[in-house]
């Protein structure tokens, strides 16, 4: 107490204070999270997406160096990507297209293509 009667002021924080400091910091943590899950997603997506489109490019060469006589239709697996491939021909020109598919994070199929032309 001081002098006169009067007691000095408490130190420290109030209950009221302490619950909007702890509701504040949830909410911090909360929001980081989904950031975080949402940044993720997305990385992992992104890293399947360019794998597909590497295995594409790698069947496309593949394909380049066969027999123009022999270029055929066909399907494959690499890792989690199931590559499949069409060939048609055109007067003389055979248009092939690979389509990489494969199952993103959420479980729903993505797929990618590439597309060549190739003359005998």
């Amino acid at each position: 107490m001081r002098a006169g009667g009067v007691s000095a002021p408490a130190a420290g924080f109030t209950l009221a204070e302490v619950i909007v400091a702890t509701f504040v910091l949830a909410l911090m943590v909360l929001t980081s999270n989904m950031l975080l899950s949402t940044v993720l997603r997305a990385q992992k997506n992104t890293e399947s997406a360019t794998f597909a489109d590497a295995a594409i490019r790698a069947k496309l060469d593949e394909l380049r160096f066969q027999p123009y006589s022999q270029l055929a239709a066909g399907t494959d697996q690499v890792t989690r990507v199931t590559r499949t491939w069409t060939v048609s021909e055109t007067s003389g020109v055979k248009q092939v297209e690979v389509r990489a598919s494969w199952l993103d994070i959420d479980g729903h199929t993505r797929a990618v293509s590439g597309v060549t032309m190739m003359t005998d």
